[in-house]
């Protein structure tokens, strides 16, 4: 009965802080579209009634004091920044009230997760443009404060589907732009990558530094790569058409990372016999042969299909070469540089005007493959999986970068029209990504059954 009558006030606390919130609108002091208050109305409700239902489920209160602790701190701030001093104090109370709940609940972990789901929210609305620290007008209004549909200053066109639906908050220095699709996803990638992460420290926790320093930084960096999927701006046909799977399919991945440490289970890799490798190595043979024997390797998307498929023939090859001493680690860090060098722009560009350079470059990303494969060989497991999973952490973090910058009309490859700099990018995420993930997998299910 106590819990019940606990889960009760608390429920009442939380929605209580998003009336507070709301105090400025109900008296007027901010402006609102009337067109927008049921889409508003419904995106309040909609975030205030996860919270409780996710508190009153888990019986986990202290985590959504303290997000909303934050979230009342950075709206506070957000006033203050754009002169509105008067609008800033009625986001003192909810602050002050969600640390006082949060304080005698005393639950240190709630702390740590709600902290780092923070900051990865606020990372991603800055890197995704929701969130931007300009001066912003709007005609419709005399306020300084409004809240208006995001098609008032946009084309509905021009509008990325992530933002379909949209709603601007915007004060004098300050816009937030939010659509259905970010409010749900924005906080779900925010809280699994914090909560994945507590829960690998909590696991290895009782273990060395050194035993807990490699999986968390592994999973880490899986889970940030696996925010990328939301960027904004004007993309090509094909990047619009694929973003929408690779958004789910990295909430996903971030899930059954969830799930997976919560009930962890051995996951046994069957051995193939070298003749399957074989087969798949000419595959993928045939596969380059068909790129460059249509012509189809002058697209830039295409070349990076031919790459990474010339990285991993090499590598498959690399299980025929029989070698009994363990490569120094100086060869690997020689092969990681000629990968990274192989995505320089320049080099690209010359392999498709110049034949032999073409052969060059196909030679040196096949004996990069190789040295990937051999560095395998004679290594314990752990080893193996951690170098393996860095191959692919080099292919995500470079199309990352080039993804952003090209977004923020970088021009990276001279020749190239952005559009294509995209389509490049997100095929090569979209197929090192998922290997990445899995080799962050199997690495905490090494460590969590290593026998």
């Amino acid at each position: 009965m106590t819990l019940k009558r606990d889960s009760v006030r608390n429920s009442a606390v939380i929605l209580l802080i998003g009336l507070i919130w709301n105090i400025p609108v109900i008296l007027g002091m901010l402006y609102v579209q009337r067109s927008i208050v049921p889409e508003l109305a419904l995106l309040e409700l909609g975030l205030f009634s996860v919270l409780v239902a996710y508190s009153v489920t888990t019986g986990s209160f202290g985590k959504s004091y303290m997000l909303l602790a934050y979230l009342s701190g950075l709206i506070f701030i957000s006033f203050i920044v754009s002169g509105l001093y008067t609008l800033s104090i009625f986001y003192i109370p909810p602050l002050l009230i969600s640390l006082r709940f949060f304080i005698s609940l005393r639950k240190r972990w709630d702390f740590s997760i709600a902290s780092i789901s923070f900051l990865l929210l606020v990372v991603l609305m800055l890197i995704s443009t929701s969130l931007r620290f300009i001066p912003v007008t709007y005609s419709g209004s005399p306020h300084s404060g409004f809240i208006f549909s995001i098609y008032d200053n946009s084309s509905a066109g021009g509008i990325p589907f992530t933002y379909a639906f949209g709603i601007v908050f915007a004060l004098r220095n300050v816009a937030l732009t939010i659509s259905p699709l970010l409010a749900f996803f924005f906080p779900l990638v925010s809280y699994l990558t914090a909560e994945n992460t507590i829960l690998i420290i909590r696991k290895f926790r009782a273990r060395d530094a050194s035993s807990l320093s490699f999986p968390v930084l592994t999973v880490l960096a899986c889970q940030c790569e696996n925010t990328i999927g939301i960027i904004s701006g004007t993309v090509s046909s094909f990047a619009l058409s694929v973003l929408p799977l690779l958004i789910f399919v990295s909430t996903g991945l971030l899930l059954i990372t969830n799930i997976y440490l919560r009930r962890p289970r051995r996951i046994l890799i069957p051995r193939f016999h070298k003749l399957f490798i074989l087969v798949v190595f000419i595959i993928f043979i045939l596969l380059e042969f068909l790129i460059v024997y249509t012509g189809s390797i002058y697209a830039l998307s295409m070349f990076g299909l031919y790459s990474f498929l010339n990285l991993i023939s090499g590598f498959l090859l690399g299980f025929y070469i029989p070698i009994r001493k363990r490569i120094p680690l100086l060869l690997i860090a020689a092969a990681f540089a000629i990968q990274l060098l192989l995505f320089y722009p320049h080099l690209i560009k010359l392999a498709l005007i110049s034949p032999l350079f073409f052969e060059l470059y196909s030679i040196a990303g096949l004996a990069t493959g190789i040295v990937f494969s051999l560095s395998l060989k004679n290594r314990d497991r752990l080893s193996s999986i951690g170098i393996m999973e860095f191959i692919f952490s080099m292919e995500t973090m470079v199309t990352a970068a080039f993804i952003y910058l090209t977004l923020f009309s970088v021009s990276l490859f001279s020749g190239f029209v952005g559009a294509d700099v995209l389509t490049f990018s997100v095929l090569i995420l979209a197929l090192s990504l998922p290997v990445m993930w899995f080799s962050n997998i199997y690495l905490i299910n090494f460590r969590t059954f290593p026998a």
